[in-house]
């Protein structure tokens, strides 16, 4: 990121102090894990005068260069078991916010032999800037329930956080779905610890330590989290926040990866309801 600004610099020309701490503060918010979108509406309260004048039409929709899907859905399926996902015909529900991963998964999961009614599949800037991602998890819920899936998952725009719902319809919060992974991943780990933040509720570790798994705490941010999941032996992390990172594949957060893990999960293990987890109460 610093690399990319001293270029812009060189690009720009010379800035003034407020322009420079404007810029700053888009940084902080990006690091911080907010979107671009965020990190700009941030950026301009604490800045009004610097802010950045852009509405949908000005910010340019993602989408991947030639062959670069290929690679990326190739080296995701590397990381699961094919054979154990098509044999388990999966049927879902998918709702990609308006995001590129629309332009992605359909593949991928196509390949697996999943049967996928896709939501808001298209690459649309001003889709994702109106989209609620609340109300999107509701009608998630409710298409789940009316077309018998077996799971329901809502990737964010950014192609970063991973909602899911059973297949009752019920939409797991970010805490329960924490402990589904983590109570179903440690069988089929590869390394021998998870890697959590500090604030993670004590249940995760109680969970780990009942299948012999090792706890790694983090500073609560994404930048240690992400650097705990480089480090060799780690084969899960996750912010307890919908920012799952599966190591095996790429030390970043990924909503697709996290969903490819599931559902590699599920086809050997259970359905996501009988994985009965409360929500605790105490912090670990």
């Amino acid at each position: 990121m610093q690399m990319y600004l001293r270029r812009a610099e060189r690009i720009i020309g010379e800035r003034t102090p407020a322009e420079i701490a404007h810029d700053d503060e888009v940084v902080a918010g990006l690091e911080m894990g907010l979107s671009i979108e965020a990190a700009l509406a941030n950026a301009a309260q604490k800045h009004p005068t610097e802010a950045l004048q852009w509405d949908a039409d000005s910010i340019g929709d993602i989408d991947f260069p030639p062959r670069a899907s290929e690679e990326y859905t190739q080296a995701l399926q590397a990381t699961v078991a094919p054979d154990a996902i098509r044999a388990a015909g999966f049927k879902l529900v998918v709702d990609y916010s308006y995001g590129a991963m629309g332009a992605v998964m359909p593949t991928l999961l196509g390949k697996l032999a999943a049967d996928v009614l896709a939501v808001n599949p298209f690459v649309s800037t001003p889709g994702r800037l109106a989209y609620d991602a609340a109300e999107g998890a509701e009608r998630l819920g409710a298409l789940v329930r009316a077309s018998g899936a077996q799971l329901g998952a809502q990737i964010d725009a950014d192609g970063e956080r991973l909602t899911l719902v059973d297949e009752t319809g019920r939409i797991l919060s970010h805490t329960e779905a924490m402990l589904a992974f983590v109570s179903l991943i440690p069988r089929h780990l590869v390394g021998n610890r998870i890697a959590l933040p500090a604030n993670t509720t004590e249940h995760a570790g109680l969970l780990m330590a009942e299948r012999g798994v090792q706890i790694q705490l983090t500073k609560i941010s994404s930048p240690a989290l992400m650097a705990a999941a480089s480090e060799p032996g780690v084969g899960f992390a996750c912010d307890g926040e919908g920012g799952y990172i599966v190591p095996g594949f790429l030390p970043a957060f990924d909503g697709a990866a996290a969903l490819l893990k599931m559902l590699d999960l599920l086809a050997r293990e259970h359905t996501l309801s009988l994985i009965h987890i409360s929500e605790p109460t105490r912090p670990y």
